[in-house]
């Protein structure tokens, strides 16, 4: 008898332990157990019946009990498109000179103006014909969506008036410059949740962050004050760069005290603007403050989106097969009414739909569907293959050559030392003593005090491309 081709032994300071990387599943082993395996005995040699009983219930062995992935595909209802996430691009403009700026890095072509109403409304009338089984979710986004205050409007009014739809989670990304009291006051009666740029104190967030040539702290600490004290809760989205990356630890905790955001967001350079390398982090350097970042987040209860898509599958035993919701699940409108699945491939003009074309007919999005991590060469025998999704889109197309290639570093890095860390915070916690299954509640205590239930923007977002398994599974 063999073990599943899925199966790994993962070592860590305090631990020897087996793990399934299509199902996350935990064993800890003893030492003997984990130096007979290094002398490659049968397994029959190096466990007992009961407990080769319980590695086979699981999945672990290569026998009748295996996992499929073709009937897991099938059983999610992952073989079609199922679009729940619109990017409404409603202005390719900005009011800000960000010296990082993605759109700056990748741009080849003029910014588009603002989103005409006719176009915004051709748009939407796909996304809500377009069925899906999740909570839709439509963010305002740009360059700077306060730029186009009647795209705004319009939209926030058709997915609240026009289709009577309260449960779909309606977000706007601003760098907070334009954002008045009217505004504010609109976001709040319409349930828009808002979520503010900001890289931290003012001596952080002024350097890369510029408006009119200079900082933009004391700029978006006027929007943040007026959202205080109307008591309209918000999130803050912050760029791992840098100028950040050895101070996410002081900045969580920063933001904590000083605003009690609902949600922080840490977003990794994908690129940077030619002749700014300096801006840029190195991947093992980001992962490492990513890890020490979740023992913050958990200590103080904070949901970190970009942590998190690595931590909840783990956690809750649904393995993250797909990393983006552009696989299938994501439409990014551009204000000329072209769409596509990802932004930086439509700012290099690729993967780009006309506005003739509905979603359903869309074969880009059929493609891009298709992107499955299992099916990814090279992620099949990865330890952390159901935690990364297979990386991102982009990177492995600029790496690789194509969407379909396992070349995102950055994902893969951070998604095996964050594996790494988590089963070293199990073996501290239930200190195994001999062979132990690990438990979902044993899992559950590693969220700390993060509470999943809580309702928080983008929620859906952050939970797509994880699959449920059988209860046999987990």
């Amino acid at each position: 008898m063999q073990f599943s081709s899925f199966v790994h032994t993962i070592e860590t300071p305090h631990s020897v332990s087996l793990y399934h990387s299509l199902t996350t599943k935990v064993f800890f082993i003893t030492p003997e157990q984990a130096e007979s395996l290094r002398q490659k005995n049968d397994l029959e040699r190096v466990f007992s019946e009961d407990e080769m009983q319980r590695l086979s219930r699981k999945g672990f062995l290569n026998d009748t009990n295996q996992i499929s992935i073709a009937d897991l595909i099938q059983k999610n209802g992952q073989e079609t498109p199922d679009i729940f996430a619109l990017y409404l691009i409603l202005t390719e403009k900005c009011n800000m000179d960000c010296l990082y700026c993605s759109q700056s890095a990748f741009r080849t072509r003029d910014r588009m103006n603002g989103m005409s109403l006719e176009s915004l409304s051709e748009i939407l009338k796909k996304f809500y014909t377009s069925k899906t089984t999740r909570k839709r979710t439509i963010v305002l986004y740009g360059g700077e969506p306060t730029l186009n205050r009647a795209g705004i409007d319009y939209a926030v009014r058709y997915v609240r008036e026009t289709m009577r739809d309260q449960n779909a989670d309606i977000v706007i990304f601003t760098n907070g410059i334009l954002l008045d009291e009217e505004l504010i006051d609109f976001f709040n009666v319409n349930h828009v949740s808002i979520i503010l740029s900001l890289d931290g104190p003012q001596e952080i967030h002024d350097k890369y962050r510029l408006w009119n040539g200079k900082g933009s702290f004391e700029r978006v600490s006027q929007a943040i004050r007026k959202l205080q004290e109307k008591n309209i809760p918000f999130g803050i989205s912050s760029t791992i760069a840098s100028h950040t990356v050895t101070h996410l630890k002081e900045l969580i905790e920063g933001f904590i005290t000083a605003y009690h955001p609902v949600t922080i967001g840490l977003n990794p350079l994908h690129y940077v603007p030619a002749g700014r390398e300096s801006i840029a982090v190195d991947v093992q350097e980001m992962a490492r403050s990513m890890t020490e970042a979740y023992d913050t987040a958990r200590e103080h209860g904070i949901y970190i989106e970009q942590i998190m898509r690595r931590v909840r599958p783990f956690v809750l035993a649904t393995p993250r097969f797909k990393d983006c919701p552009s696989c299938g699940g994501m439409i990014r409108a551009l204000p000329n009414g072209c769409f596509g699945p990802c932004g930086h491939f439509m700012e290099e003009q690729k993967e780009i739909e006309l506005p003739t074309y509905s979603f359903e007919e869309s074969q880009i999005m059929k493609k891009w569907n298709e992107r499955i991590s299992p099916s990814i060469p090279g992620c099949a025998a990865c330890p952390a293959l159901g935690l990364c999704g297979g990386g991102c889109p982009y990177n492995s197309l600029k790496n690789g050559g194509c969407i379909f290639s396992s070349n995102d570093e950055r994902s893969c890095c951070q998604a095996k030392l964050m594996l790494n860390h988590l089963i070293e915070l199990l073996a501290k916690d239930v200190q195994p003593r001999g062979f132990y299954e690990v438990t979902a509640e044993d899992k559950k205590r590693l969220l700390g005090n993060i509470d999943l239930d809580l309702s928080i923007p983008m929620k859906e977002y952050s939970k797509y491309g994880e699959f449920e398994l059988d209860e046999q599974y987990k």
